[in-house]
C-alpha cells in the first residue's frame, strides 16, 4: 500500500482522501461536503472560525462557509507540486498537478508529458482525455506553470 500511495500521489488515489470535521454547535451532524480542499486550508479555516476574520491567501483559503453549509461550494483551482531530484524509493515521479472544476491535469517534469482527466466522468482516472481536449490541456498547463513560477519566486 505504501508504494501505491507514492506512485498515485498526484492521482485521486493519493489526493482524494476523507476529511472529518466535528463542531456540534456549527456543523450539522452527518452532513457531507464535496468541497475540494487541501491541507493549507486548515490554518485559514481555523483562524476564521476562532476570530471571525477570513484570511484567504496564497497558500490556502477558509472553507468555513462550506463546513457550515455543505451546499456552499467554493469554486477554486488547486495545485500540487512534487519535484524529485532523484527517483523516490517507493516509486513515483517528479511532477505537478492542477484541478479546476471537473478537470485535472497531471504533468511529469522529466518528460513534459501531461495527462488530463474529467473527474466527474472518470473519478478513478482511467482514461486520459488529453488528446481530444488540447485547448483545455494548454490552458491548465499554462496555469500550472504560472502558479509554480509565482510560488518559486517567493522562495
Amino acid at each position: 500500500m505504501g508504494s501505491e500511495m507514492c506512485i498515485r500521489d498526484r492521482y485521486e488515489g493519493g489526493i482524494r482522501v476523507p476529511l472529518i470535521v466535528q463542531w456540534p454547535t456549527k456543523i450539522k451532524a452527518g452532513s457531507l461536503s464535496h468541497q475540494p480542499t487541501v491541507n493549507t486550508d486548515f490554518y485559514p479555516t481555523i483562524f476564521h472560525a476562532i476570530d471571525g476574520r477570513n484570511t484567504d491567501g496564497k497558500d490556502g483559503i477558509s472553507i468555513l462557509s462550506n463546513l457550515i453549509n455543505a451546499k456552499h461550494i467554493i469554486k477554486r483551482t488547486i495545485f500540487w507540486h512534487y519535484p524529485l531530484s532523484k527517483p523516490h524509493f517507493l516509486g513515483g515521479f517528479s511532477g505537478g498537478a492542477i484541478r479546476e472544476g471537473d478537470w485535472k491535469l497531471i504533468e511529469k517534469f522529466e518528460t513534459g508529458e501531461t495527462e488530463l482527466y474529467n473527474l466527474k466522468k472518470d473519478v478513478s482516472e482511467q482514461k486520459d482525455v488529453s488528446g481530444g481536449n488540447v485547448e483545455i490541456v494548454n490552458i491548465l498547463k499554462n496555469k500550472l506553470k504560472n502558479w509554480r513560477e509565482s510560488i518559486l519566486k517567493d522562495k
